[in-house]
């Protein structure tokens, strides 16, 4: 992490590169910010994030940065499917598999933030 009183602006959020591209990450999912400002799941701008937040894609094809908007998010979705996967039995929101596959980046994300070095996965 940086830090100083002096810097206006702290540099991306997340930062991931693989063996031909790069993304970049500005900013986090809005909802919870939007939630505290007010904004309901009911507002077609809820989960949406402005373009100063979109990821930034550099490929191994290109120079050029390529601007990636991130899905907008949808807490709501979630605990539906959640829901009646516990109520009805219905299929899980996601399979065994991505969410194990998810829990591993995380965990080499944060082990490579805490060890200042590159994880390989």
């Amino acid at each position: 992490m940086r830090t100083s009183s002096l810097v206006k602006h702290f540099g991306p959020r997340f930062v991931i590169h693989g063996d031909l591209d790069s993304f970049i990450k500005q900013g986090i999912d809005p909802q919870h910010q939007q939630l505290k400002n007010g904004v309901t799941p009911c507002d077609n701008k809820f989960g949406k994030e402005q373009i100063d937040d979109w990821g930034s894609l550099y490929t191994n094809n290109s120079d050029e940065e390529i601007l990636v908007p991130s899905p907008a998010g949808d807490y709501c979705a979630f605990y539906r499917h959640l829901f009646d996967t516990i109520k009805h039995q219905a299929p899980l929101p996601c399979d065994n598999q991505l969410a194990l596959d998810m829990a591993q980046i995380i965990e080499a994300s944060q082990h490579s933030n805490d060890s200042n070095q590159v994880i390989m996965l």
